[in-house]
């Protein structure tokens, strides 16, 4: 699958690929979080379920591809056993504001 590519900037580390969930909340349009890639994905939802009974839909991992500020969201998570969405780049970039 060829990542979806956004334009936009989550740090001036371009090099960096973070991890991110996509969360579904109670009365609350869909909810990314975005963490560092040494921390587990089921790690992030076990707390985010536990203290805000939050359900993840997707996940995977996102990167910067050039200066122009694009970055790309794909892959899975094996410790949820989620995959990413297609549209995952364009709901963190508009949920963030990028």
């Amino acid at each position: 699958m060829v990542p979806e590519l956004c334009q936009g900037s989550l740090s001036s580390d371009k090099e960096k690929i973070m991890k991110y969930i996509v969360f579904e909340v109670p009365d609350l349009p869909p909810t990314p979080v975005i963490f560092p890639d040494h921390i587990a994905h089921s790690d992030i939802s076990m707390t985010m379920r536990k203290e805000k009974a939050w359900l993840p839909v997707s996940a995977g991992f996102m990167g910067h591809i050039d200066a122009m500020g694009y970055f790309w969201a794909s892959g899975e998570s094996i410790s949820l056993k989620l995959k990413s969405n297609p549209n995952d780049a364009t709901l963190i970039q508009r949920f963030f504001d990028l």
